[in-house]
């Protein structure tokens, strides 16, 4: 009887064993995986409530439209202190061209980039508040620049329109196809 008991409490401590092992194993693949996608990070002082949003295209088509369904969304709280807007590209997206929407609220006062980065694998590019507008060139009929200050400031035009972009140039391009390789 002793030994039933012992051989049934050695297969539960081997069972639980096995268990605890194959769980530590799926962690350690989600995490990798995650690691294995663009992220776009956005660092900026965005006074108003307001949404963000990233389109991204994997093909050097410069006459292409930017699609929908290859964007992502970012709604957040304006504050006075600056704060990350994170984008997470979907796995095996490998973005050459990007286009960044800075927001729907008409009322939007100007915001203050203070840095870019894009992450991938480890490996990431960077840029710091005025350099933003030599890798993005902004939709003039919607937003003007302050370099010296690293400002956008968006605007309504007469016909109530407003839609305030920025266009990634080639030179982000080059970086981005840089990571992925």
């Amino acid at each position: 009887m002793k030994a039933i008991k012992y051989i049934l409490c050695t297969l539960v401590i081997a069972l639980a064993a096995t268990s605890c092992k194959n769980e530590k194993t799926e962690t350690i693949e989600l995490e990798k995986n995650e690691i294995e996608v663009f992220t776009i990070t956005l660092n900026a002082v965005i006074q108003k409530d307001d949404a963000f949003q990233i389109f991204y295209k994997e093909d050097d088509n410069f006459l292409s439209p930017f699609e929908e369904q290859n964007s992502k969304y970012a709604e957040f709280k304006g504050s006075e202190k600056a704060q990350d807007l994170v984008f997470t590209l979907p796995e095996d997206v490998y973005p050459t061209q990007l286009r960044f929407d800075f927001g729907n609220n008409k009322e939007q006062s100007p915001i203050v980039v203070n840095s870019f980065k894009i992450n991938y694998k480890g490996k990431n590019f960077e840029v710091k508040g005025a350099d933003f507008f030599s890798f993005f060139r902004s939709e003039e009929a919607f937003v003007k620049v302050d370099k010296a200050a690293a400002k956008a400031i968006p605007f309504v035009k007469e016909d109530g329109s407003y839609d305030p972009m920025f266009f990634s140039e080639p030179a982000l391009n080059a970086e981005m196809i840089k990571l992925a390789q």
